[in-house]
């Protein structure tokens, strides 16, 4: 047999069984690190997107940066009865949302409502207020308690987002302090403001930036929370401080230069059988 090219040293190095085997191994790590390697290659760094953008983001887009208004969604900040389905989950609001501009606008009024108050005696916070703002402040937590479904966000525009040491989907509820039944009505009224107001101002962020990879949000974790806060999760959540992986890409380059290597050598190889040609018969005595 003709000597085989250099382009055919994995046929010499391995031999027959062994090249087999590499075939085998290039071609499953081509095709199952394609799709991971493609998106990585076209996502080399962060794009700027719009909330309802990154809800339902394009074909290759995977790496987002995205700001908007932030909720924090539970069931006490809803004025819900009953105990917290689960810990609360943030939503980033499009600022076209009018889900935004009623949160937006809420938070402003607690701010207000708080700004040079201790909070220690009943109604100190609303008393800061003039009458027209303590009283849309009071309407406003009216309408939640009695239609919350009015004022929270539409699908195309609230990405659900993941942060790293924040509550995951499946996370149990947190002890929450109820209030004392033995309160008096106008102390507990005022009692429960106070708190609304505090826990609007941890919970409503009127300028929120994330960075982070987006997936598929899991049918059945829409499903849980749609049940439980009539919000219905965007197609796509944001899973945010995360970078798309690097070892897709790089077991793709390694196998796809295998593959190559492969190809090139069996085509040498062909080649080198092909030049030798058959045997030339032996001269009569």
């Amino acid at each position: 047999m003709a000597k085989l090219p250099w382009y055919s040293f994995l046929y010499r190095l391995l031999g027959v069984h062994g090249t087999f085997w590499l075939w085998l191994l290039a071609v499953l790590a081509v095709w199952w690190t394609a799709e991971p390697a493609v998106l990585r290659f076209a996502n080399p760094h962060p794009t700027a997107a719009t909330v309802s953008a990154a809800a339902r983001p394009a074909a290759l887009t995977r790496w987002v940066a995205v700001e908007g208004l932030s909720v924090a969604f539970d069931r006490r900040l809803l004025l819900r009865e009953g105990e917290p389905g689960s810990e609360p989950l943030r939503f980033l609001l499009d600022p076209a949302d009018p889900a935004a501009s009623w949160w937006g606008r809420t938070r402003d009024l607690c701010d207000a409502a708080r700004a040079g108050s201790a909070g220690g005696a009943a109604g100190g916070a609303l008393g800061l207020l003039p009458a027209w703002a303590q009283g849309e402040l009071e309407e406003r937590f009216t309408e939640l308690g009695r239609e919350p479904q009015a004022v929270l966000p539409v699908p195309e525009r609230a990405l659900l987002v993941l942060a790293p040491g924040g509550p995951s989907l499946g996370s149990s509820p947190a002890d929450v302090a109820a209030p004392d039944p033995g309160e008096g009505f106008e102390r507990s009224f005022y009692a429960r403001t106070e708190r609304q107001i505090d826990l609007v101002r941890e919970r409503v962020r009127p300028r929120d930036r994330f960075v982070g990879v987006l997936h598929e949000t899991p049918p059945v974790a829409a499903r849980r929370i749609g049940e439980d806060l009539n919000i219905v999760p965007a197609p796509s959540l944001l899973i945010a401080g995360r970078k798309p992986r690097e070892l897709e890409r790089i077991v793709f380059g390694v196998a796809l230069v295998v593959l190559v290597l492969l190809i090139a050598g069996l085509f040498g190889a062909r080649r080198a059988g092909q030049g030798a040609g058959p045997p030339a018969p032996e001269a009569p005595a």
